[in-house]
C-alpha cells in the first residue's frame, strides 16, 4: 500500500494513507453482525422460546413450570416472544374452564394485537376469585401499549355530607399506559386480569363483582433497547 506525505509549515510531516484499500471493498463480503443482532440471534435459541408455537395454545410455562394459556409472537414462523396469560395466578374456587379467552392478530411483521376477554357471566360459579398476572419474554425489545376495561359493582360509597351511602350500582373503569420490554428479560404486566364474583344467594342478599372485561395489548418491536 502506498503512503503519501503531506508537508506543513511547521516542518512536521503528516502521513495520509492511500485509498487503494477501498478499490475492491464490498459490504457484501463483510460478515458483520451488530451487538444487538448478535444478542437477538442468541436469544432466539433460548429454551423459553425453543418449543413455543406461533399461536394461542395451552401449555406449561417454561419459566415457572405452571400450566396456562400461552401466546407466541412470530415472524416467518420463528417465535421471538412468548406471552403467558394466566400461568401465574391466584384462585379461590378455581373453575374448571378458562375464565379469560385470548386472541392474537398480526397487523404487520413488527406490530401485533392481543385481546383478552372475560367469559360469559352465566358460566361463572356463584363464588369465584381469579387474579392472573400476564408475563412476557422476548428476544427483541418491545413496546406494549395497553387498554384495560374493568367492571365493578359499587356497594359502599361514603357520602361526604355525612350519610352512609351516596350511591350504588355498576361502574366501568378504563385504564391505559405503556410498558417497555427489554430483550432477554421476563416482564410481569401485573395483576391486570381479575374475575372476582359472588352472586346473590340465600344468606347473601346482593351480587358483588370486580371483573376485567377486556384487555387489549398493542405490541410493537423496537429496533433498539
Amino acid at each position: 500500500m502506498k503512503s503519501l506525505s503531506l508537508s506543513v509549515a511547521s516542518g512536521k510531516v503528516m502521513r495520509m494513507e492511500g485509498t487503494e484499500i477501498f478499490n475492491d471493498f464490498s459490504f457484501s463480503k463483510v460478515p458483520f453482525v451488530g451487538l444487538g443482532n448478535a444478542k437477538r440471534m442468541k436469544l432466539l435459541e433460548h429454551p423459553y422460546l425453543s418449543d413455543a408455537k406461533p399461536s394461542v395454545y395451552k401449555s406449561i410455562n417454561p419459566w415457572n413450570k405452571e400450566e396456562g394459556t400461552m401466546v407466541g409472537l412470530s415472524k416467518n414462523k420463528q417465535v421471538f416472544a412468548l406471552l403467558s396469560i394466566d400461568s401465574k395466578a391466584a384462585y379461590v374456587n378455581k373453575p374448571l374452564f378458562d375464565v379469560f379467552h385470548t386472541t392474537i392478530r398480526k397487523n404487520s411483521s413488527t406490530h401485533y394485537g392481543v385481546d383478552i376477554h372475560s367469559t360469559d357471566d352465566y358460566l361463572v360459579p356463584k363464588e369465584v376469585c381469579v387474579e392472573a398476572f400476564p408475563q412476557i419474554f422476548s428476544a427483541v425489545p418491545l413496546d406494549i401499549t395497553y387498554n384495560i376495561l374493568i367492571d365493578k359493582l359499587i356497594t359502599n360509597v361514603p357520602n361526604n355530607n355525612g350519610g352512609n351511602l351516596m350511591m350504588k350500582g355498576t361502574t366501568n373503569r378504563m385504564m391505559n399506559g405503556q410498558i417497555f420490554v427489554p430483550a432477554g428479560e421476563i416482564v410481569d404486566l401485573g395483576p391486570i386480569l381479575k374475575m372476582i364474583r359472588r352472586k346473590k344467594a340465600p344468606g347473601y342478599n346482593q351480587d358483588n363483582h370486580l371483573i376485567t372485561r377486556h384487555v387489549h395489548l398493542d405490541i410493537r418491536k423496537r429496533l433498539y433497547g
